[in-house]
């Protein structure tokens, strides 16, 4: 699997993100410009119990998106609340995502926890 895109959503704001080229990226900037943000962001949507790092920024989004490929081509799109809460598990891009419904998807392993 390959980090293909990181977007933080929110109602009235236009979306946060950050993508991903096939094979490595750096990420790099000048002191406090979101590069641990980015990190933390990562963490918590894989599990992580809360937000360990907050900015003023991020303040009027609601969500954390990460948007993952397999070798495969086939697409995961891991979705949680920056409020806390379960992560959904949707198999598919984010443009294809109606973020509306609540829940994911659970199949081939996966599952909403």
């Amino acid at each position: 699997m390959q980090l293909r895109e990181l977007r933080l959503t929110g109602r009235g704001v236009p979306d946060a993100r950050m993508t991903f080229n096939p094979g490595g990226n750096v990420i790099s900037g000048d002191s406090d410009t979101g590069k641990s943000y980015l990190l933390r962001c990562i963490d918590y949507v894989f599990g992580a119990e809360a937000m360990t790092k907050v900015i003023t920024e991020a303040e009027p989004y609601e969500r954390v998106l990460i948007e993952l490929q397999n070798d495969a081509g086939q697409f995961l799109t891991l979705v949680r609340s920056l409020a806390g809460g379960n992560i959904a598990i949707h198999h598919c891009v984010y443009r294809e995502l109606k973020l509306g419904r609540s829940g994911g998807e659970v199949r081939q392993g996966w599952r909403v926890i």
